[in-house]
């Protein structure tokens, strides 16, 4: 939990970032420029904070796992969910196999790690 903590708060950085910057790293992925206007930056700089905002619940549940462990496992299958709808749509819509391979597959894989350890933690410990 606090691997994933420390993951969802790194997007804060993606905020911050100046349009060049984000245009560069598109161009490198093949992609092209980055189209410039108000809500290409709205989506770029939300999403990044939405991935952020999810850290203090991270780090919060990860304090104590065993109370939360419903909860954690939970929020795993969602996770889960997420992770094969962020595949399809990476799929769908042509993003570089590393991007593909790296993002869905990644978040599924982990979630089903933290959903398995939150299955076997118990109430005595």
């Amino acid at each position: 939990m606090w691997f994933e903590c420390g993951i969802l708060l790194s997007a804060l950085v993606a905020v911050f970032l100046p349009h060049a910057w984000m245009n560069f790293v598109h161009g490198q992925m093949g992609m092209g420029d980055l189209p410039q206007g108000a809500i290409v930056e709205y989506l770029t700089r939300s999403l990044s904070l939405v991935y952020a905002s999810m850290a203090p619940l991270c780090g919060f549940l990860a304090r104590d796992v065993r109370r939360y462990r419903e909860v954690i496992a939970f929020q795993a299958v969602v996770k889960v969910v997420f992770g094969l709808a962020l595949l399809a749509l990476d799929l769908a819509l042509g993003m570089p196999l590393f991007w593909t391979v790296c993002e869905g597959p990644l978040i599924v894989l982990l979630s089903l790690l933290v959903w398995r350890m939150a299955r076997a933690t118990s109430d005595e410990g």
